[in-house]
């Protein structure tokens, strides 16, 4: 948290970034595989849009209660949700 809050304003971003059930990754490889796919094209639009280059941190985990892997996602902001919904 400590990283976070040096590095990261309101007005950046905190996404949890979830999969459907058919799109569930089997392994946490494979999910950081298909997140660092993700921020690759986020760092694409964003030096299209000129905005300042892409600063995240991602922490990868399996819920406690059933499992699930996802993601915590803290970026710079700049692209609307819409966007970043689309990439």
């Amino acid at each position: 948290m400590q990283l976070v809050k040096t590095n990261f304003s309101k007005e950046d971003l905190h996404i949890v970034l979830t999969y459907k059930d058919e799109f569930l990754p089997s392994t946490v490889e494979e999910a950081e595989k298909i997140v660092k796919n993700f921020l690759r094209r986020v760092k694409d639009r964003r030096h299209k849009e000129k905005l300042e280059p892409l600063k995240y941190i991602v922490v990868t985990e399996k819920g406690e209660e059933n499992g699930r892997i996802h993601h915590h996602l803290f970026m710079n902001g700049g692209l609307d949700r819409s966007i970043l919904q689309a990439l």
